[in-house]
């Protein structure tokens, strides 16, 4: 077994992926340890003591179709371009206003847009601020007010953006 969590914190990290993806292309050690970060080459010697060993021909296919697995980025990546395509074809103006609220970037504002749908359905703010459960529990018993909790209705995802 190769016990690279020995050696990195995150196998399935960067790092990690590079010395996946070198043994199972066949790739030798010292080509596997130059792909590496200046970090994790200072570990040169750790590295070369587990990857010394010898894995079968059939051990670094079923690698291979593991990472092909695991390495899902590129696929994210167009889902997220054809996404945010989309939402600024769609709703330029309100992609806009979101992102340009502090801590709102174009996954945050796009995932509101797609939660929300047509702002225009909202008489206003509060109306929305309302229907997506950020106001607080307000109790009235004669002159006595009491303000609880917000009312976490509504999405949950647009609830957790926001807040």
């Amino acid at each position: 077994m190769l016990h690279l969590d020995d050696v990195l914190t995150d196998i399935f990290g960067k790092n990690g992926r590079a010395i996946l993806a070198g043994i199972s292309s066949g790739k030798n050690v010292d080509q596997i340890i130059e792909s590496l970060s200046p970090n994790v080459r200072k570990k040169s010697v750790q590295i070369r003591e587990i990857l010394d060993r010898e894995i079968s021909q059939s051990a670094a296919i079923r690698l291979q179709i593991c990472l092909n697995l695991i390495n899902l980025d590129d696929e994210i990546e167009v889902l997220e371009r054809q996404i945010f395509n989309y939402a600024y074809q769609k709703h330029k103006r309100e992609m806009e206003i979101l992102m340009s609220v502090p801590g709102i970037g174009e996954l945050g504002a796009a995932t509101l847009i797609a939660e929300i749908g047509n702002f225009r359905d909202f008489l206003s703010g509060d109306k929305l601020a309302s229907w997506l459960g950020l106001v607080p529990n307000v109790y009235q018993s004669a002159d006595k007010y009491h303000n609880g909790r917000i009312t976490k209705r509504g999405s949950k995802v647009a609830r957790w953006i926001l807040t």
